[in-house]
């Protein structure tokens, strides 16, 4: 946004309404060319700056100061400078004071000769966009955008155009009710609010068998119908601005020849931006290349959706995966606990077998001596310690594992109903971010019924006026003609009183 400065009640005179509830006018460009003329003698050694100069043309314009003040071309002979002036009065002014003067400097016998002119600012005119529509063999003026009816503007400032301060890129609606003071408007387009126009771009041609350009429908491509948009700052943007008929679309390019744009602050204050205007040369708006976009548009956008639908898929197999394995060490922990089991069960076998021999043994050994008996004895009273110890061993074991067994069990369950938990709460946002978007559709619908609403009542207002101001200019027209009826009895009365007398 261009700085703020100061605006003057004779800046105001010069400026054009443009909407004035946006605090947008336009205000006419006042540039100059000033050509310092160098003397051909000068004493050896003796240099002057390109800046000194221009001190010294901002001072023989003082009080008034210069917008802008830059070298343009540089040589032995000529500078050349661009100026800029406030309006067109002070342009008037520099002109007075600036041509035809000269400027003294040290060094030099004869003073620097200065000339000063009025620099045109090019913009099209009704021959080149005429031109234009007749020599090419594309265009169609039955139908909108094959004809003289939308006009390109680029450098318009982004703060400007929006709805609110919060905000970060241009209302099309603002757009429209700016640029509809010079008539209708049928269609509005910046390209800068479109998420998808840089892959449109880059999606617009692909190659045929024999190498050729054509369109993803098949046709081949007849003229540049994609034209390559700015995306470096949101500060600036560029649109295309289609009128319903030809007055509106001349209106808005005659208005705007040699404008640049003026937004009015507070305390008097204000700031310009210098807009580029031309008629749209590549049928940027015309049904078909709409159509173009369109398709194109669908098409991203259906990528887009199988894309996230192919990453669902996947993240759906890879939780498959998990749950597969989360499976299989189940299944693995319960295999070990089984060969803990069955190596239990062998080891109270192998210990029964021996268990039996000794049984065996002590059978055969009864015939023994009661020595040897009471000996047996003590060895079997022993044993049935070590066995029992054993036996109580082997319960706490088994206990162990079945509250191990139990535990795991118990988080599994857990686990399980914590992903059931997030499937219910990712199920619920979901469905608030789809009502959400649901009333904010609602909204954007309500607020655009709202717009056309007041543009309705604008209409009909303005009608109201017309009818009004019609029936006052006929009611001014009867009172003419009832005076002129009068002066005109009055007149053949005093003739013939006159003829009475004589």
């Amino acid at each position: 946004m261009a700085a703020a400065v100061t605006i003057s009640a004779a800046d105001l005179s010069e400026c054009v309404e443009l909407h004035p509830m946006r605090n947008l006018y336009l205000k006419p460009i006042a540039k100059l060319v000033i050509v310092v003329t160098m003397p051909a003698l000068k004493i050896p050694g003796v240099t002057v700056s390109n800046w000194e100069i221009m001190e010294r043309l901002k001072s023989m314009v003082a009080p008034d100061q210069f917008t802008t003040l830059k070298v343009a071309k540089s040589s032995l002979e000529l500078l050349t400078f661009d100026a800029e002036a406030d309006s067109k009065t002070s342009l008037t002014k520099f002109l007075i004071k600036l041509d035809g003067k000269g400027i003294k400097l040290s060094g030099f016998a004869d003073p620097l000769r200065v000339r000063a002119a009025r620099k045109k600012v090019p913009f099209p005119k009704r021959h080149d966009w005429n031109s234009h529509f007749r020599e090419s063999k594309e265009t169609n003026e039955n139908n909108p955008g094959e004809r003289p009816d939308t006009v390109y503007i680029s450098h318009l400032p982004t703060k400007w155009f929006v709805e609110n301060d919060k905000d970060t890129k241009p209302s099309e609606l603002v757009l429209t009710a700016v640029f509809s003071t010079f008539g209708e408007i049928r269609e509005v387009d910046i390209p800068s609010n479109d998420i998808y126009r840089d892959r449109i771009i880059m999606l617009g041609e692909v190659k045929n068998e024999q190498g050729e350009n054509v369109e993803e429908n098949g046709e081949a491509p007849k003229n540049n119908i994609f034209k390559t948009f700015s995306r470096g700052s949101n500060i600036h943007f560029e649109c295309f601005i289609q009128y319903a008929d030809y007055s509106g679309f001349a209106k808005c390019m005659k208005q705007l020849r040699g404008k640049k744009l003026l937004y009015m602050l507070e305390d008097e204050k204000g700031a310009t931006a210098s807009i580029e205007v031309d008629f749209d040369k590549i049928q940027h708006l015309s049904e078909k290349n709409i159509r173009r976009r369109n398709r194109r548009r669908e098409r991203l956008i259906r990528i887009d959706a199988e894309e996230e639908e192919k990453q669902r898929k996947e993240q759906e197999e890879r939780a498959r995966k998990d749950e597969i394995e989360q499976l299989e060490s189940r299944r693995r922990e319960l295999l070990e606990l089984k060969e803990v089991q069955d190596a239990l069960e062998q080891k109270e076998q192998r210990r029964q077998v021996r268990e039996d021999k000794r049984k065996n043994k002590r059978e055969e050994k009864r015939t023994l001596l009661k020595r040897q008996k009471e000996r047996e004895q003590k060895i079997t009273a022993m044993t049935e310690a070590m066995t029992k110890q054993r036996k109580d061993e082997a319960v706490a074991l088994v206990t162990e594992l079945l509250k191990r067994i139990a535990k795991r069990k118990q988080e599994e369950e857990i686990a399980e109903a914590r992903r059931q938990a997030e499937l219910l709460l990712r199920k619920q946002i979901e469905e608030k971010k789809r009502k959400l978007e649901e009333q904010k559709l609602k909204e954007k619908q309500i607020k655009k019924k709202k717009v056309l609403d007041l543009d309705d009542e604008e209409k009909e207002l303005k009608k109201r006026l017309k009818k009004i101001m019609m029936e006052k200019k006929e009611r001014g027209k009867q009172k003419k003609r009832e005076e002129k009826l009068k002066k005109i009895k009055e007149s053949k009365k005093s003739l013939r009183s006159a003829v009475s007398n004589r």
